[in-house]
């Protein structure tokens, strides 16, 4: 199994400034929230979801779909690492409307994000439903999926970036710190990609381009 992340990672963008691009919030307001907490945190993650309360979740998922930049190679990743046989997952404190794109878009096997709470008008609240998916649940989601799945945690690789990855990537097995020197720092990790391409993964896990040529 291959766990990544999904900001910066997969997505060449924050997801939750992605998902407030497209419903309209304000940039200079998000910035301000950002400068107040800690990336990542339980109180940076309900503060930045109290900014969406009251906007329309109609059409959003389109707007935010035509926002989306994937990381260079990150669809022919997912796709020839479901041909070689591995089970992907994103686990990510980014939004569930970002998730599902993603997921039908890679073909992702798994998705765990936040998921915003909703009024009957479809408005946003302001809150988020628990769990909260933050850094430490990343890493405790995914040890249930080892669980799951029947695999130890060195059968799986982490691809993560930033410090809200670090708890993710030092739970796994071989660990990959996609362009983020700070997510390396105390963590497990098997290998960091400064490239901006994630097709550099695949030297990292010891698979050589001749032998990708059938999957192409």
């Amino acid at each position: 199994m291959v766990v990544f992340d999904l900001s910066w990672t997969l997505v060449q963008a924050d997801s939750f400034e992605l998902l407030c691009q497209a419903a309209a919030v304000d940039a200079d307001a998000v910035a301000e929230v950002r400068r107040c907490h800690s990336l990542g945190s339980d109180d940076d993650l309900r503060a930045c979801a109290a900014l969406l309360r009251g906007r329309s979740s109609t059409g959003l998922a389109e707007r935010l779909h035509a926002l989306i930049e994937y990381t260079d190679g990150a669809a022919s990743v997912c796709r020839v690492l479901k041909k070689l046989g591995y089970r992907t997952t994103v686990l990510s404190p980014g939004r569930s409307f970002l998730r599902e794109l993603v997921k039908a878009d890679l073909g992702i096997d798994f998705v765990a994000a936040n998921r915003h709470e909703m009024d009957s008008n479809e408005h946003f609240t302001g809150a988020i439903l628990e769990l909260l998916v933050n850094g430490e649940r990343k890493a405790e989601l995914l040890t249930m999926l080892a669980m799951r799945e029947q695999l130890s945690p060195q059968q799986i690789i982490a691809v993560g970036d930033g410090p809200v990855s670090a708890k993710m990537l030092d739970s796994a097995g071989p660990s990959i710190a996609f362009g983020a020197p700070a997510a390396r720092d105390g963590t497990n990790i098997g290998g960091k990609i400064q490239s901006k391409s994630l097709t550099c993964i695949w030297f990292l896990m010891g698979i050589h381009e001749r032998d990708l040529r059938s999957f192409s």
